[in-house]
């Protein structure tokens, strides 16, 4: 008994520090990105920013504020890994969401981004996982972590 708690703690460790570090990756990239935003840029400049510069985590990433209305379009990636810009999902109201009202207020309390758990996207009938990270006080990003990375990645599943 005692070897299946002490395998069950070493798994446990693993998958904690995989999302810290996932969350630390992701939190340092975005300040570096944030840094190339100007004030005068629309909510969809931002999203392409933050696209080019988290490719490789990313295939949908929005702005919403925090009542959950999406401010920007989603900038989705395609078939061929080409960011576009979808602009139906602005004004959509996502508060409905497991995670969101949640990480809205730790957000704003703790000032830091969060790794959501796992959840099924109701578009891509998968598991994914979503980054949220504070702009200002009303203002979050999200980014939607596909399956096929968190499976490459040891602990995120």
């Amino acid at each position: 008994m005692q070897k299946e708690f002490q395998h069950f703690i070493v798994y446990e460790r693993k998958k904690m520090e995989s999302q810290f570090t996932l969350t630390n990756e992701l939190t340092t990239q975005l300040k570096q990105t944030m840094k190339t935003i100007s004030p005068d840029d629309t909510f969809d400049e931002m999203i392409r920013k933050v696209a080019t510069d988290c490719d490789r985590y990313a295939f949908r990433i929005y702005v919403c504020d925090a009542e959950g209305f999406q401010q920007s379009s989603n900038a989705e990636k395609s078939q061929d890994n080409k960011w576009v810009l979808i602009e139906e999902g602005r004004f959509k109201n996502w508060s409905w969401r497991p995670y969101f009202l949640e990480n809205i207020v730790r957000m704003n309390i703790e000032k830091r981004g969060f790794l959501s758990d796992l959840y099924t996207d109701i578009e891509r009938d998968e598991r994914i996982r979503t980054y949220s990270y504070p702009i200002t006080d009303n203002l979050f990003l999200f980014l939607d972590i596909p399956y096929n990375y968190l499976f490459e990645q040891e602990g995120l599943l």
